[in-house]
């Protein structure tokens, strides 16, 4: 809404004298209507020679034949690829200033390293077809290459990838780009995998380890004699290291006092009289063929016992 600066009197659009007063208005209340303009964005590729339109992926002319040299790499690949140089290429601050501060060289690495990543994670993917192919490309190499920034390459890959879905209607174009991703996608699992095989074969271990220790905490537990003989079993109230040296007819008493009945005593034929062992001599005990039993274990009472003595020829 407009008004007279002489009088004041409110002013109809479009006049140019105020019906009031009779001043000029200038014009100044008049509306303007907004001017449309035509924004051209992009770049069109043309032949050289005979200046066709070209489509994407044309290294041949299709109207004269002329073969398309000295195209350069698209300038998005290359600022990605100047910006992770410029990064390599960083100097520490500080390094034998000030104080004298020795910069360590693994803590600049890491930060280098965090920079690379952030710049790949964060570059924009560009827009036409050629672009994206080549940071296609690019990224699954560089996975696969750049061990420090593979899950930033990874990302970027996705990115890439979310891209094209969009941007290529024709599907054999996008098979391309499907088949690299999947390809690199099936190696990524694959590494993983095999990076967690060593923690699965320590696990592994781990776990072997911890039923030993408790199988064998479970066996001593008996070694105070607390726990009640089930029925038809009888508890040994010395291990077979202890009955090793003692005399084997000794140790017949002392199954049969037990209880035990199915006992087989064997000969073990010596040359000479040793030193160590005597005529005699118990060299092992079984019991249903454990030879390492301990003190208190439970066997059933028709275990079969064998007791394996010295004995030397005249």
């Amino acid at each position: 809404m407009a008004f007279c600066e002489n009088c004041g009197q409110k002013l109809n659009d479009g006049v140019k004298f105020c019906g009031n007063c009779g001043a000029e208005t200038k014009g100044e209340h008049e509306v303007k209507q907004p001017e449309r303009k035509t924004v051209y964005t992009g770049e069109i590729q043309k032949c050289p020679n005979c200046g066709e339109v070209l489509d994407s992926f044309v290294s041949t002319c299709p109207s004269c034949g002329m073969e398309m040299r000295g195209i350069k790499a698209n300038s998005a690949v290359a600022e990605l690829a100047e910006q992770l140089r410029k990064v390599d290429e960083e100097k520490p601050q500080g390094f034998f200033a000030g104080l004298g501060k020795i910069i360590n060289a693994e803590e600049v690495a890491k930060e280098k390293r965090k920079k690379k990543a952030e710049i790949i994670r964060n570059f924009p993917i560009p827009n036409t077809k050629e672009d994206v192919t080549e940071f296609m490309i690019l990224a699954t190499t560089n996975i696969e290459s750049e061990a420090e920034n593979q899950d930033a390459w990874r990302t970027k890959l996705d990115q890439i990838y979310s891209k094209a879905k969009i941007l290529f209607v024709n599907t054999n174009d996008f098979e391309k780009i499907q088949k690299m991703y999947e390809g690199v996608s099936k190696k990524t699992k694959q590494s993983k995998i095999k990076s967690f095989i060593p923690f699965i074969l320590g696990g592994i271990l781990v776990l072997t380890i911890i039923i030993v220790i408790a199988v064998n905490a479970s066996k001593g537990s008996n070694d105070g004699g607390d726990l009640p003989v089930p029925d038809g079993y009888i508890k040994t109230e010395m291990s077979s290291d202890d009955m090793i040296g003692e005399n084997y007819e000794d140790m017949i008493i002392y199954f049969e006092s037990l209880g035990f009945e199915n006992i087989e005593i064997r000969e073990l034929a010596d040359l000479i009289t040793g030193w160590i062992t005597k005529d005699g001599d118990v060299e092992s005990v079984s019991i249903n063929g454990d030879t390492d039993f301990s003190k208190n274990d439970y066997f059933p009472e028709d275990a079969k016992i064998i007791i394996t003595y010295h004995t030397f020829e005249e």
